[in-house]
């Protein structure tokens, strides 16, 4: 059975890198089973392993309480080395989540314990913290001399990687003090430092970087070619996250060069950091839109993305300070364990109160942001943005099975407005769309107001019988509502066109593909008369 478990620890050691969650799922079974055996070795090693499965996915709340059962297990086992690694991973913690006092003095408790031992490596990185607590509190100075310790302890021992990553986050401290040059130094040694064939994700992170040092000096062609070579090294590993930023740059450099036409490498880095949920690269993104549709005048976009702009640093400012919060309650219950007075029982029990007033708070606050975001105000449908987020989580059908995408237009809606007035064309709207909305919740399927008299629905996973039974029903329960209206003299009740089209293979077809298919169906809908459904 030991066999076993240590065969699959070294598995998921080995994955670590490339598969955190299977990685973490492996973790977590050998922790248990270390637990359960009482093997504090083994249950140590794994603990230590999680922590960085954290640290790699900004994990910090999960990070901080799996250093807490290490440092106890290496406590039990008497190993100072592993007590200060775990110290170094709960600076890592702290530091994520802002929290830079306490992070320094982590880092510095393990500075201690290992400032006689012979772990080289773990040495170096502790300095490396460091530097960067100083950077984030823009004392340069210090952080350069903390870098250049772990620099020369690095190449004093022939750890290249260790001695790359260094030289990087030097770059990055002369690239704010301007010192293009000495970044550039900093960055080409790095670069020259690794195997680029077996870390890839470190060669696209300095060439995205020298690319920006290029780009900064206006030496933009140079700078082109290296942005581009980041991004085919991105690619080739299918890291989104960091080919968001690349795309940022060379939207920035395709605009210094005078080509107004690079909005598409915008709307991509969107679609991705969408898609992968970085806001905080998505409200860099946001913001650069606002620019470019206020230059051209298109002052309607200008202001939605400038919306989309501040709400989501709000949120990513919500986020942040939720996670702070919760390490500070974690903190506090940790503290709770250890003998104190009733006074400090009570300081403890206030500051929980208060942070978890806060964080409901909070989140209350970010579920209206959520839904002024991705909700259309007058119908609480799902908006554009809900519908093309939709649109790009979009999976094959399972076998045997079709999803239908839907376009929905009302009828005549001008006649609707023009006739009884845009009051009336907004009770109109709203009735329909929960009719809509209740149809295609009973068959499991989405609807979004597209725009305007628009909707779009999307059916996953059904059998094709289904799909036009579906489509029928939703045409007929609107004519069944029998909303009336008059326009010039006339009395009349309103209908809806339905166009969709039939989805078997995402790989045949792009989504917008689709939707030019089903938005064809519609207008043959339209030009047969209306109150119609048609496929395509």
């Amino acid at each position: 059975m030991e066999n076993t478990i240590r065969e699959l620890y070294e598995y998921g050691k080995k994955i670590m890198n490339t598969d955190y969650n299977k990685a973490l799922e492996i973790f977590i079974k050998v922790r248990d089973e270390a637990m359960e055996t009482n093997n504090l070795r083994l249950l140590g090693e794994v603990l230590l392993d999680m922590c960085m499965v954290y640290r790699n996915t900004s994990d910090s709340v999960n990070g901080f309480k799996t250093c807490g059962q290490a440092l106890k297990c290496f406590q039990d086992l008497n190993d100072v080395e592993n007590q200060a690694r775990v110290n170094n991973f709960l600076g890592i913690f702290y530091f994520y989540s802002g929290l830079f006092q306490k992070a320094l003095r982590c880092f510095m408790t393990a500075k201690t314990m290992v400032k006689d031992k012979d772990c080289p490596r773990l040495y170096l990185s502790i300095l490396s913290n460091i530097g960067e607590v100083y950077k984030e509190a823009s004392n340069y100075d210090y952080a350069l001399a903390y870098y250049e310790k772990a620099e020369e302890l690095a190449s004093i021992n022939h750890i290249n990687d260790y001695q790359a990553m260094v030289l990087l986050n030097r770059g990055d401290v002369y690239v704010i003090k301007d010192n293009l040059a000495k970044a550039l130094e900093c960055y080409t040694s790095a670069f020259s430092l690794i195997n680029h064939d077996s870390n890839m994700l470190y060669s696209g992170t300095l060439l995205n970087k020298i690319g920006v040092v290029h780009m900064k000096n206006m030496d933009l062609d140079i700078a082109k070619d290296y942005f581009l070579k980041a991004k085919e090294a991105y690619e080739k590993i299918d890291n989104k996250f960091y080919l968001i930023e690349t795309l940022i740059n060379l939207y920035d450099l395709e605009i210094l060069l005078g080509n107004n036409e690079a909005i598409h490498i915008l709307e991509q880095a969107r679609s991705l950091a969408t898609f992968s949920g970085a806001d905080k690269k998505l409200a860099e993104i946001e913001k650069r839109l606002h620019d470019y549709y206020f230059l051209i005048n298109d002052y309607k976009k200008a202001l939605e993305h400038f919306y989309n702009y501040h709400y989501l640093e709000n949120k990513t400012d919500s986020f942040n300070l939720i996670r702070k919060l919760e390490i500070l309650k974690l903190e506090n219950e940790e503290m709770k364990n250890m003998p104190s007075d009733s006074t400090l029982d009570e300081i403890i029990e206030c500051q929980y109160n208060e942070s978890k007033k806060i964080i409901e708070t909070l989140e209350k606050q970010n579920l209206i942001l959520e839904k002024q975001a991705y909700y259309d105000t007058l119908t609480d449908l799902p908006n554009r943005r809900s519908i093309d987020r939709k649109l790009q989580s979009l999976m094959n059908p399972e076998k045997g099975k079709y999803h239908a995408l839907m376009i929905i237009d009302i009828d005549h809606f001008k006649w609707v407005n023009d006739g009884m007035g845009h009051a009336f064309g907004d009770v109109c709207l709203k009735k329909i769309s929960k009719i809509l909305s209740q149809e295609v919740t009973e068959a499991n399927g989405f609807v979004g107001r597209y725009g305007g008299e628009e909707f779009l629905c999307i059916l996953e996973n059904i059998d094709l019988p289904s799909i036009s039974s579906i489509a029928e029903q939703l045409r007929y329960r609107i004519e069944e509502a029998n909303i009336k209206y008059t326009y010039k003299g006339k009395k009349l009740h309103v209908t809806i066109s339905i166009g969709y089209t039939i989805i078997s293979d995402l790989s045949a077809k792009s989504v917008d593909q689709y939707i030019e298919m089903a938005d064809g169906a519609l207008y043959e809908a339209k030009s047969s008369g209306r109150n119609a459904v048609m496929k395509r």
